[in-house]
């Protein structure tokens, strides 16, 4: 059209394909999509964002209903066969630029099945971030168990990382350390309580 606004309208009750073509759409102002059958299907190995503003750009998924549940980000793997231990379910992953320009990545959010036999799934989350030499390395890894209703959390890589704790850490277990306690007090409650080592 060469009026100054224009609409383009597609009415199927079938498939509607454009073969051998690129579709742009290039509009001067919003683009609104509305599936009156609540759902849009994107089948494209890629989907890109881009955005040459501050701070943009944003992906909200926003949740509209009058109740107490929210929107939701799923990751779904599906083989199209049995899964196996250690596959890997859903990532995410951060990348940037070094000072030379160089593509590097400095941080990604993974989660594993470790266990797949139906009846015991049991699953591992690793949140990694480059360390020294841009190497990604596990921070935090939260691992399902063997037992209902027990997760193992590892904090650090390595004996010289520290995890610091700005309030109170609380126990409601016991607390093994096989290195120095480094503090000014150690208050042990009464009943079974004991401490066998020193205190820097």
């Amino acid at each position: 059209s060469t009026a100054a606004a224009a609409h383009l309208t597609v009415v199927a009750d079938g498939n509607v394909d454009i073969d051998g073509i690129d579709i742009t759409l290039d509009a001067s102002g919003d683009i609104a999509l509305e599936c009156g059958g609540g759902d849009l299907t994107c089948d494209a190995d890629t989907v890109t964002f881009s955005s040459a503003n501050a701070d943009d750009p944003a992906v909200i998924i926003k949740n509209t209903a009058d109740d107490n549940q929210a929107a939701r980000l799923i990751m779904w793997k599906d083989r199209g066969a049995a899964m196996a231990d250690n596959d890997r379910v859903g990532e995410i992953d951060f990348f940037g630029e070094d000072a030379s320009q160089n593509l590097q990545q400095y941080g990604k959010i993974m989660v594993q099945a470790l266990e797949s036999d139906h009846g015991t799934e049991t699953g591992v989350m690793k949140f990694q971030v480059a360390e020294y030499d841009g190497t990604l390395t596990e921070g935090l890894m939260l691992f399902g168990q063997d037992a209902d209703g027990e997760v193992d959390v590892t904090i650090g890589a390595g004996a010289a990382s520290t995890t610091t704790v700005a309030g109170i850490l609380t126990a409601a277990g016991a607390i093994s350390s096989s290195a120095l306690l480094s503090g000014t007090s150690l208050t042990l409650a009464s009943g079974n309580s004991s401490f066998n080592g020193s205190i820097a």
